[in-house]
């Protein structure tokens, strides 16, 4: 008997280490608590929709991206910007680097469940070979914002 309450001693003990160091490991993960105080980054969760629209040598046009905000705060957005990924249209692949997005660069606040349109300046560059006319290009867009 002597035997059974010690082996549930010795379980009790290793149980009660193992709850402690689960929860130390999960409080280091937490942001501490002055670190609400000042506006943070917020996280990428805004919805980012856009398109661009018969491209050709030369050509300059604005690329629309409506931006939401699902979050339940206010963000404010101060850049936005467009990756640009080879392209491939009816005449063959067409290189990234013939497609140029301009960055924009501002301050412009999302309440919740707001959506806004951002423009920004696109070009073809003129020394494009002909077969990047008609070219889908992939674009990865990205918006760095800051909880209000």
């Amino acid at each position: 008997m002597a035997m059974q309450r010690r082996r549930q001693v010795i379980v009790a003990s290793a149980l009660a280490a193992a709850i402690a160091v689960s929860a130390s490991a999960m409080a280091s993960w937490m942001p501490p608590h002055a670190a609400f105080l000042e506006p943070q980054k917020a996280p990428r969760k805004l919805k980012i929709v856009g398109n661009l629209h018969a491209m050709y040598p030369s050509r300059h046009a604005r690329l629309r991206l409506h931006i939401s905000n699902p979050l339940g705060q206010r963000v404010t957005v101060t850049r936005v910007s467009a990756r640009v990924h080879r392209g491939a249209g009816p005449s063959g692949r067409c290189p990234a680097s013939m497609l140029v997005i301009r960055t924009w660069h501002g301050s412009r606040t999302l309440a919740p469940g707001v959506t806004k349109t951002f423009h920004l300046k696109a070009r073809m560059r003129r020394r494009s070979p002909d077969r990047c006319q008609g070219t889908r290009w992939q674009l990865t867009y990205h918006a760095r914002s800051v909880r209000r």
